[in-house]
């Protein structure tokens, strides 16, 4: 009898996961971003612990992140043991890496920061759009070209399609992370709180 305050797969605020452990740990995985042949592998009652720990493991106590770790060493298999010290770091490290790790509250600090550069973004008219595009190549022949290169029309444009590149990227950058926040508070459907969020 283990004197750790461990989560279990019920602890996981995922609605749609299946009381199966097999399934379960297969729904993880792919959450997680590991890969599907690692995930089977291994016994799915031994592997359900080491991903529930890995899911909080950023609220956990030290005492409780070594034991993940050493459940997960125990499974013998070092690829998988690999890809799950990485994801431990990683997001230990940063949390904005893996949005699965992330609290319901965090998940909505993250989406109405990122709604907020969205809307300033679009405010000033960047987005990933064809016209956009077109606008970028217009202006980048413009800079480019013999005529206007020394010019000050071409020293504009090239100002102009470098301002335009960077904002279209960073509205393609967030527009993407929107996308990924939008999908995980679907897992999650409710916004769900545990007792290892701290």
């Amino acid at each position: 009898m283990s004197d750790f305050n461990m989560p279990q797969l019920k602890d996981i605020p995922y609605p749609s996961l299946s009381n199966d452990s097999g399934e379960a740990v297969q729904m993880l995985g792919a959450i997680m971003g590991i890969e599907k042949h690692l995930i089977s592998s291994v016994d799915p009652d031994d592997l359900a612990p080491v991903l529930s720990g890995l899911f909080y493991y950023r609220f956990l106590p030290q005492a409780e992140r070594n034991h993940v770790l050493q459940l997960a060493h125990q499974l013998s298999n070092r690829p998988l043991f690999a890809v799950i010290q990485r994801k431990a770091a990683d997001i230990l490290v940063n949390k904005d890496w893996e949005l699965w790790s992330q609290s319901a509250q965090e998940l909505m600090d993250s989406e109405e920061f990122n709604q907020t550069i969205l809307k300033w973004l679009q405010g000033f008219g960047f987005g990933v759009t064809y016209l956009a595009g077109h606008d970028i190549v217009k202006s980048l022949k413009t800079a480019t070209s013999k005529n206007t290169r020394s010019t000050v029309a071409g020293k504009t444009a090239r100002r102009f399609v470098l301002f335009y590149v960077l904002g279209t990227a960073i509205a393609l950058a967030s527009s993407e992370r929107q996308q990924q926040l939008n999908q995980e508070l679907e897992r999650r459907k409710k916004l769900f709180t545990s007792a290892f969020y701290k």
